[in-house]
């Protein structure tokens, strides 16, 4: 599965943890453990704030789609 979803590396996604707000980020890193986003764009100032560098866990639900 990881090989499949290696190919979002340095593309942009919407992320969907907790999708209360909308948040846009660049896929930096996948590893066996999670995937690691830089936030480009989002709702949520506090949680996902521009430019900040977030870990998501697999464990954690995580979702994403190629953002349009």
């Amino acid at each position: 599965m990881q090989a499949m979803i290696t190919q979002f590396i340095n593309k942009e996604v919407r992320v969907y943890p907790n999708d209360t707000y909308k948040k846009i980020a660049k896929v930096i890193d996948i590893n066996p453990a999670g995937v690691t986003f830089l936030v480009t764009e989002s709702e949520d100032s506090k949680g996902w704030p521009v430019n900040s560098i977030k870990f998501v866990a697999f464990s954690a639900s995580l979702n994403f789609t190629l953002a349009q």
